[in-house]
């Protein structure tokens, strides 16, 4: 999905809870536009887990008044072993 929108020269945002690994995405996805033929795409990686209230109000506050004309959420949490539920540190 961020790499169709990256081809299609939007600004994308990756929002990820892990910044090494928003880094690499970031880096394949800069390295497909190279090769495509966009020398300048708009990839930024900022750091956000949904399931910690401090970091959703951390990204909040970078993020700002800027508009935001997409959201895509492209994460779940499945559990298949039959363990017990819990809960985030945030309840």
């Amino acid at each position: 999905t961020a790499g169709a929108l990256v081809a299609r020269r939007a600004h994308v945002v990756l929002a990820c809870r892990s910044q090494q690994r928003g880094d690499r995405l970031k880096e394949e996805l800069l390295a497909e536009a190279a090769a495509a033929g966009d020398a300048s795409p708009h990839i930024e990686v900022q750091l956000l887990d949904v399931a910690d209230l401090t970091s959703v109000r951390a990204f909040a506050e970078r993020w700002g008044e800027r508009p935001l004309h997409v959201l895509i959420n492209n994460a779940g949490v499945f559990n298949f072993s039959g363990a017990a539920w819990g809960a985030t540190r945030d309840g």
